[in-house]
């Protein structure tokens, strides 16, 4: 098993892999066909990976990959007690492939996308975790917050 950080050759598989996950864990209908969201996908890995506003590990098995993590970067007013430097990291598209699951990839990914945000400055990781992945990341470290909220502007 090689983990390793993705480049926009990745991108095609990458999609697919996020394809999985949503199909695992939506439950609702989707707004847009999986086609536009296969070429959404595909467009936002591919232009993001390029600029590294976004950056993925992912695990490679035999030549395929089979499992991956993706960090987004911004920058919000510094807090004194929390965002000394405002630079902060939006993990997502946290996912292992059914065949592949209960090996430790998650956690080795994980810990490779944090140290990277470390590296990169930022004081502070969130994220928005399923059901299944809550435990890998309360045994990691992260803490649960009760204040986030949401509101949808294409509904």
């Amino acid at each position: 098993m090689e983990i390793r950080l993705a480049t926009v050759e990745d991108c095609g598989e990458m999609t697919e892999l996020r394809i999985a996950m949503r199909e695992e864990r939506d439950k609702e209908e989707w707004l847009i066909s999986k086609e536009q969201f296969k070429n959404n996908s595909y467009n936002y890995f591919y232009k993001n990976i390029s600029s590294c506003d976004f950056i993925s590990y992912v695990a490679v098995c035999d030549g395929k990959i089979v499992a991956m993590s993706g960090l987004v970067f911004y920058t919000v007013p510094p807090l004194p007690s929390v965002l000394l430097n405002g630079k902060a990291a939006y993990l997502m598209n946290m996912y292992t492939a059914p065949l592949y699951r209960n090996r430790g990839i998650a956690t080795s990914l994980l810990h490779e996308t944090v140290e990277y945000a470390k590296r990169q400055g930022c004081d502070i990781v969130n994220l928005n975790s399923s059901k299944m992945g809550r435990p890998l990341y309360e045994k990691y470290g992260f803490i649960k917050s009760d204040n986030e909220m949401r509101y949808y502007l294409n509904r």
